[in-house]
């Protein structure tokens, strides 16, 4: 394996890119008992189209990622792989996004066993229709639990809001139409297609014997046999500027209302950690719990503890959602375009940059003892072409003349507002 040191943060990282083109990452931590292993592929419910054995383009019904999640699990004798991890003690689960899907497991003492567990059931091809259309069941309930969460309901409702056609627009889940239209050909043409290691990316961290664990996983990948890899269909969506309705109000039987506001923002082309992290720094200077702003809000009762601001930024789209409970949702509204469209309510300064930018700087360092969060990061930079381990030195290239030039970014036909009350 590739050995790479960085000495900045004090840690090493392997990497190898097997011959079936799975990339293989190990960050040792030796003084840590546990170890944390993830094997994720590159699809997720932003994924709408694939290519077939034979070149042609084909849709991919919505929710097909969040049920091979359920599916993968089941191995060649009918078990549940869940079943085998928890039987040799190893915490295992796994989950669907919009851009990618992963399955992962912890482990104190049973390293190899778990790996090769984990290995067998995402490259064990057991789709049939009698399972296929028993699990319809299971995630058709599902859905529906789901579907009455008032922050789901109102979530799904903005981004259907916000976006046209883009395909984050889609319930990760998929509605119980589209469930019910999945059949075990097509869960077994998906797999195919983004589930060759090519798409995928295995990742560990904590106590590790480097030698001995790449052996393990290559001699393991050396009992499957694998096709070769298709064309992946890279996304392709015309999607307008502006946002399709400026604002919903959903009438329902709730306590206290509920406000959630969309802010469409353009793609981001390149350097996406760099653009992200100044985004999500103009908006802890504006909104986040230490602003002027945010402590108007408080006093003046319009928000409440729950209030967050998400920044999600992908390859595929660019967006903030905030909000959380309120007492006054309308004048919340109001109150939240005037902030973030009058330039002059963006109430912070260059000493107000500096001391964020060095929390930051040390959020990053303490979030290296989280050997979780090291993986699911890594994960999702290496997939957008990042490096995580370069966090600090991205953070120390941003001028407060760079989160001043973002002030304009906020335009009034990007923004779209949902209220359940």
């Amino acid at each position: 394996m590739q050995k790479i040191n960085l000495k900045h943060i004090n840690e090493t990282l392997y990497y190898e890119k097997l011959d079936c083109g799975l990339q293989v990452y190990f960050i040792p931590k030796n003084n840590f008992n546990k170890t944390y292993v993830t094997l994720s592929t590159k699809y997720g419910a932003i994924n709408n189209h694939f290519y077939d054995e034979d070149g042609n383009l084909k849709d991919v019904i919505p929710g097909t990622a969040h049920f091979l999640e359920h599916k993968i699990f089941e191995l060649p004798d009918k078990s549940d792989a869940f079943m085998h991890l928890s039987n040799i003690g190893a915490q295992a689960n796994a989950f669907t996004s919009h851009t990618q899907t992963s399955y992962l497991f912890s482990t104190t003492t049973k390293l190899k066993e778990a790996t090769d567990i984990l290995l067998d059931f995402v490259y064990t091809d057991t789709f049939n229709e009698e399972s296929t259309n028993r699990e319809k069941g299971i995630i058709t309930e599902e859905v529906k639990m789901y579907q009455d969460y008032p922050y789901v309901m109102l979530q799904t409702a903005l981004l259907k809001n916000m976006y046209k056609n883009n395909a984050i627009r889609d319930e990760v889940s998929g509605t119980v139409d589209d469930v019910l239209k999945i059949d075990y050909q097509h869960l077994k043409d998906v797999y195919r297609n983004y589930y060759h290691p090519s798409n995928m990316v295995f990742v560990a961290c904590g106590k590790i014997n480097v030698e001995e664990y790449i052996k393990q996983i290559k001699d393991k990948i050396a009992s499957f046999t694998f096709k070769q890899p298709l064309k992946i269909y890279q996304n392709q969506f015309d999607e307008p500027e502006n946002v399709l309705v400026k604002q919903q109000v959903i009438e329902k039987n709730v306590n206290v209302s509920l406000f959630l506001m969309g802010i469409k923002l353009p793609l981001i082309k390149e350097n996406i950690a760099k653009e992200e992290l100044k985004l999500s720094m103009l908006l802890s200077l504006i909104l986040g719990e230490s602003s002027q702003n945010y402590e108007q809000l408080f006093d003046e009762d319009l928000i409440s503890d729950d209030f967050e601001v998400n920044l999600e930024c992908e390859k595929d789209y660019n967006f903030i959602i905030l909000g959380g409970s309120s007492n006054n949702p309308e004048k919340l509204e109001k109150r939240l375009h005037d902030i973030l469209i009058n330039k002059e309510n963006h109430n912070f300064d260059e000493n107000d940059f500096n001391r964020l930018k060095k929390k930051l700087q040390g959020n990053f360092i303490m979030s290296l003892n989280s050997i979780e969060n090291i993986v699911n990061v890594f994960t999702r930079y290496t997939f957008l072409n990042e490096n995580y381990f370069s966090m600090n030195e991205i953070l120390e290239s941003i001028s407060y003349n760079d989160i001043i030039e973002l002030k304009n970014i906020f335009k009034e036909e990007c923004i779209s507002a949902a209220i359940l009350k």
